[in-house]
């Protein structure tokens, strides 16, 4: 193999917008396998914990905890692609010229553009699918806020009076809608009662 110019250097120790926005697709298309699988191994997870809490299989709190914490590590990996990724194909050895290497890079923007179109469709389908029953009954999303609420509550103390909880979670919401209302805690209210409304006035 021919060593390569300043250009080629360039390039191939620059930025990859391919890599960006389609880091397991870039890597794919370049037969990194290995590699590409872990990523798209976790893309699959954050989006699973996406839609989780309408699916019932975890709470909406603790879908943003989790959620928050997988979006941050695929984030940062799809940066470290951006950086690395062309550099890590090229000593792949996959490619004997740098012009074949930027050839196929041309058919990774493509798909790149087609994925992103695909996945804002599925997403529009699937937020519609999941979120109907709740905008055509909004009490209905009231309640699961509130019962996620609780198992997250009762995580910490499993002797939780669940409508003790309720009964603060609905007055912490009344009281957080009301922008001159601080929120409190009544002396004489239980500490299950003031966990609900602690949880109520921050939604």
């Amino acid at each position: 193999m021919q060593p390569l110019t300043p250009e080629e250097e360039k390039y191939i120790k620059g930025w990859s917008w391919g890599g960006f926005f389609g880091s397991w697709i870039f890597l794919f298309i370049n037969k990194q396998t290995k590699l590409a699988s872990k990523i798209l191994f976790l893309f699959l997870v954050v989006n699973f914990v996406r839609y989780a809490p309408w699916m019932g299989i975890i709470s909406i709190q603790a879908a943003d905890e989790y959620g928050n914490a997988f979006n941050l590590v695929y984030f940062g990996l799809t940066i470290w692609i951006a950086i690395k990724g062309r550099e890590i194909v090229w000593n792949s050895g996959i490619y004997t010229s740098v012009a074949d290497f930027q050839l196929k890079q041309k058919l990774v923007s493509k798909l790149n553009v087609l994925f992103i179109i695909c996945m804002a469709i599925v997403s529009i389908l699937l937020t519609l699918s999941f979120a109907k029953p709740y905008i055509n009954n909004p009490e209905l999303l009231e309640q699961k806020l509130m019962q996620g609420a609780f198992e997250e509550a009762r995580s910490n103390n499993h002797n939780l009076d669940e409508n003790e909880f309720n009964t603060g979670y609905i007055q912490g919401i009344t009281d957080g809608k009301d922008t001159a209302t601080s929120s409190s805690f009544i002396a004489d209210k239980t500490t299950d009662y003031q966990s609900g409304y602690r949880y109520g006035y921050m939604v």
